[in-house]
């Protein structure tokens, strides 16, 4: 059984292709919302959350936050269409253990993915938390260009058919 998760997406034609790509990593998608509902939230604690900044319209960095803060122990992922490193590093300082660019390839995708939850697990094996004064530090998941080209090595991120 894989880590317990709850995808934040407001496009359900991309909810099988993510769910795909994070069971790969070893995330069970337990939970799909359209938006960080402060409720479920609470109820369901899930171990990772993976949310889609770009469809959170009002104060997306905030209702980061405040996920970060009732969710201290689980490891939030951030994907998101914004390349500024600037961008990477308010999504940091707001509680995302990992920022995935949506330019990124599925390969790209799948090994962020992976980065992040190994040294999730690892914390969790010393008894830390996922979110800490450093973050995870899992290199490519911190930044913001993924390949030579836009689209990475295999192309961006496409619904499965």
């Amino acid at each position: 059984m894989g880590i317990a998760s709850c995808v934040v997406e407001t496009q359900s034609l991309f909810v099988p292709c993510l769910s795909r790509l994070l069971g790969e990593a070893g995330l069970d998608v337990a939970h799909v919302a359209p938006s960080i509902d402060v409720a479920l939230l609470a109820k369901v604690r899930p171990e990772a959350l993976f949310v889609d900044l770009d469809c959170i319209e009002d104060a997306p960095l905030e209702r980061l936050r405040i996920a970060r803060a009732l969710l201290p122990e689980t490891l939030v992922f951030v994907y998101t269409h914004e390349r500024e490193p600037s961008w990477f590093d308010q999504c940091r300082t707001m509680g995302a253990d990992c920022v995935v660019d949506k330019a990124a390839s599925e390969r790209e995708f799948a090994f962020s993915l992976s980065c992040a939850v190994k040294a999730y697990l690892a914390s969790q094996k010393k008894g830390g938390s996922a979110a800490g004064s450093e973050g995870l530090q899992v290199g490519r998941c911190a930044i913001g260009s993924f390949g030579a080209a836009p689209g990475g090595l295999d192309g961006p991120l496409r619904p499965a058919p």
